[in-house]
């Protein structure tokens, strides 16, 4: 039977999860992508770099975020927040990447910037790093947890 995942549940999938679907919209046609996230005081922060993805979020900043476990057809957990696409700058900014770094740390994976946000990794000119934000307005959640 599927039912509806309670707040807490919901919010507890997005605190246990790094990898999401990051959902919005460019000129009115669907585009998804997985991104790395984590959860600062009740908001989804990520990074990014400068291309299609950040401009169509800069034309549209509504955005979704969706995570699952998914063990089988029957057993399964599914969260989508919602909310408006944000980049952080100045101090907002480097307190978010000294975060993710240490998450990251924590997670044992490779980390992609430096604490003043500049990139590890070889960019095109102009392909600078975005950090971002979103603070939910709306979490929905279902759950399989077997039967039918």
């Amino acid at each position: 039977m599927i039912t509806d995942l309670s707040p807490e549940e919901a919010l507890g999938l997005l605190a246990s999860h790094a990898y999401a679907h990051l959902g919005c919209s460019n000129d009115g046609k669907p585009y998804v992508v997985p991104t790395s996230y984590c959860l600062i005081e009740n908001a989804i922060c990520g990074y990014t770099y400068e291309g299609f993805k950040v401009d169509t979020l800069r034309k549209n900043p509504n955005i979704c975020i969706q995570v699952e476990e998914l063990e089988d057809a029957s057993h399964w957990k599914s969260v989508i927040a919602y909310g408006t696409y944000k980049e952080l700058e100045g101090d907002e900014q480097i307190e978010t990447i000294k975060f993710l770094i240490r998450i990251f740390e924590n997670r044992n994976e490779y980390i992609p910037f430096k604490e003043d946000g500049t990139s590890k990794q070889k960019r095109d000119e102009g392909n600078e790093l975005v950090v971002w934000k979103m603070t939910p307005e709306e979490i929905t959640g279902k759950k399989h947890e077997g039967g039918w």
